[in-house]
């Protein structure tokens, strides 16, 4: 065989391989997207939320920045699942969270104007770890803050400027 012709084999081989492998199939570059997306989005079926309410307040929950209200949390989602579900009110008024508020189905959480969520910053509030996601990647990790899909007239949790920086970076120097 000629010497040129055996080395241009293994290129024909990988040319022909990446042409076919780099196919479009057809179900995916025909059609609208926008047309695909709107066909998506009809298939969503939103929450049915029963109009039973749950106060903060009614559970023990104070609003003056100082008190734990990581019981009360607890309770009323664990009272308000027991009953089916509904809309947990918080008061206006600056709520101290130690640790973790785990929702279940079925429950809005719903913050009036003027309400507001702090939450602590010792990461042993966040354990035992759970399973996560961070940009798409299922993994183990420290229990999210919140896990709030559903509520409105929302400030946001106030997160301590070091609490980040502490996380992430002291179990980074301790292991130098």
């Amino acid at each position: 065989m000629n010497e040129s012709f055996t080395r241009a084999i293994p290129v024909v081989v990988i040319t022909i391989m990446l042409l076919t492998g780099c196919r479009v199939p057809g179900h995916l570059s025909s059609g609208d997207p926008w047309k695909k997306a709107e066909e998506i989005v009809q298939q969503i079926q939103l929450p049915e939320i029963p109009e039973r309410r749950f106060y903060l307040s009614e559970f023990g929950g104070v609003g003056d920045g100082h008190t734990d209200n990581k019981p009360a949390f607890d309770r009323i989602v664990s009272t308000c699942s027991e009953k089916g579900g509904g809309k947990i009110v918080v008061e206006p008024g600056t709520y101290l969270v130690n640790g973790p508020i785990h929702l279940k189905s079925d429950i809005n959480l719903h913050l009036k104007e003027g309400a507001k969520l702090v939450f602590g910053n010792d990461p042993e509030l966040y354990l035992p770890v759970v399973l996560t996601s961070w940009e798409g990647t299922r993994l183990y990790n420290y229990s999210p803050l919140r896990a709030i899909t559903s509520a409105t007239h929302r400030t946001g949790p106030e997160y301590p400027r070091f609490m980040w920086f502490r996380w992430g970076i002291l179990p980074i120097l301790n292991n130098l």
